[in-house]
């Protein structure tokens, strides 16, 4: 029973990876993790994080500093930040060398040193994007806008732990 476990798990992550790949860089050749040099599962990862960041300040501008009153907008752009922000997991599965890390990656060692906290700290960071589309979905732009600004401070606690400058 546990190869098949295995083989379903792995099925799912080339199947989120070919998502990501088709998703952020266009009709290009679908690859697997394993496939993905180390250097290519930074760049998907970096890829990742600035189409989040590019979004979510939008989302954030119109949501909170603007009061916005198109929430069809702020719902597309909510239901892409969670999209975008479920590719993450699976682009930090393993570190990107033995090492666990290459010149190009911004990611601090202590992602895989400290992959717990890490762990916890991506999965508290999904959570809030599906609370910010769970609020926008039923209008209530005040609890999304608060939301919001809880998730700007919890990605810069973030960066200052697990990402080097």
């Amino acid at each position: 029973m546990q190869p098949l476990c295995q083989t379903l798990k792995s099925s799912l992550v080339a199947l989120l990876l070919m998502a990501a790949v088709f998703l952020l860089a266009g009709p290009v050749q679908a690859q697997t993790l394993a496939e993905l040099s180390p250097s290519e599962i930074v760049a998907k990862r970096q890829q990742v994080f600035e189409a989040i960041e590019k979004t979510f300040k939008q989302l954030r501008f119109n949501v909170v500093n603007q009061r916005t009153t198109d929430l069809q907008q702020a719902q597309s752009d909510a239901q892409r930040l969670v999209q975008l922000s479920n590719f993450l997991p699976v682009l930090f599965t393993q570190p990107a060398t033995a090492a666990g890390r290459v010149q190009e990656s911004h990611a601090a060692p202590e992602v895989w040193t400290e992959s717990t906290h890490f762990k916890r700290e991506l999965n508290e960071f999904l959570d809030r994007m599906g609370r910010i589309d769970e609020e926008l979905r039923f209008g209530s732009l005040n609890q999304a806008a608060d939301m919001i600004d809880v998730t700007a401070k919890s990605c810069r606690q973030c960066h200052r732990l697990f990402k080097t400058r």
